[in-house]
């Protein structure tokens, strides 16, 4: 091959290898990059989550910004921010290798679907599949989309799809109540067993005044100071979680029982809460000494607890919960 030929074909392989990075660039760029992401999301108002196992997840944003899910329960801010940021921030790592794409788009099939909308509008539907066999990609596909993709956030080590979660319990906020002092009108906590300890907060003008519920006790304290300190653990009061465990029959069981604890918040939109509180009992074999030396049944850790909302046992950490079962004489 004489010069001339060497010089004309090395200009036609790099034409060739620069048409073929301009086409990659245009594909990625027309198809792919941005097509996961939602750079507004701010204007998102309703993503609909659905898995192989029949859980579905719709979040709907509400009036006030926060978010629902199924229109039944708060969901929790952290899960929500973790989703926006996967939806704000995910790019194309790379294409799916050609001889793994048959089986990338088998698994696709049943993988979670993926619907954002701002008002009517839909914006996205895609597929949110498993993890890259290295954990750092996800396999992802836009729907109708020629191939599948492999997709992350950069700068993230991990993959995306315990970011998008279908099963509605798993939504759902810790968080019993979210009442600002500014906001409670009364709060009422009985001590099933003690009514001189028991006690009412009720605002009056600008101040609160807190009275005995014991009749017999008259004295009214008004340390405006050490009730504000008391209110604002009702600003997010929050559960441990849900006892699992518990049977239909232990749920109606605690339903009927007498709780050792009582309390209502009441708040100044007319919104009312009520939480009952009960010991926790650990199982035969379980049991822990108590302050007092002597061998005791009940959980040092934790309460059961019920709301009037939601018929599940909840599980709800002393170190919280203790705070907020003060004693009358706490507000003198």
């Amino acid at each position: 091959m004489n010069k001339r030929n060497i010089i004309i074909l090395i200009i036609v392989l790099v034409l060739l290898a620069f048409s073929v990075v301009v086409f990659q660039k245009k594909i990625f760029k027309g198809n792919n990059i941005n097509d996961f992401a939602v750079q507004d999301t701010a204007s998102i108002t309703r993503i609909f989550l659905a898995d192989k196992n029949g859980h579905q997840s719709t979040l709907d944003k509400t009036t006030d910004g926060k978010w629902r899910v199924n229109g039944k329960y708060d969901v929790q801010e952290s899960k929500i921010q973790t989703l926006m940021d996967a939806i704000y921030r995910v790019r194309v790592k790379s294409p799916v290798p050609q001889k793994e794409r048959d089986d990338v788009i088998k698994v696709l099939a049943t993988s979670i679907k993926v619907m954002i909308y701002k008002g009517d509008e839909l914006l996205k539907v895609y597929y949110v599949g498993s993890e890259t066999s290295d954990y750092l990609g996800t396999y992802m596909c836009i729907e109708n989309a020629d191939a599948p993709m492999i997709a992350e956030i950069p700068g993230f080590n991990g993959y995306l799809t315990p970011r998008f979660i279908t099963i509605e319990d798993d939504w759902k906020s810790n968080t019993i109540i979210s009442c600002s002092p500014e906001n409670v009108a009364r709060i009422k906590l009985d001590f099933d067993s003690h009514p001189e300890a028991s006690f009412t907060i009720q605002k009056s003008g600008p101040n609160f005044q807190v009275t005995c519920n014991d009749e017999k006790n008259k004295e009214v304290f008004s340390n405006q100071q050490r009730i504000m300190e008391y209110l604002k653990l009702f600003s997010n009061l929050s559960m441990e979680g849900y006892d699992n465990r518990a049977t239909n029959a232990f749920n109606d069981s605690l339903q009927k029982a007498q709780p050792f604890v009582t309390i209502e918040v009441s708040e100044i939109t007319g919104k009312a809460s009520l939480i009952k509180v009960f010991f926790k009992i650990l199982p035969p074999g379980k049991e822990r000494l108590d302050e007092r030396g002597a061998y005791t049944n009940i959980d040092p850790n934790r309460y059961y607890a019920l709301i009037s909302s939601d018929p599940r046992v909840m599980v709800v950490q002393i170190a919280n919960f203790g705070n907020v079962m003060q004693r009358f004489d706490f507000f003198r």
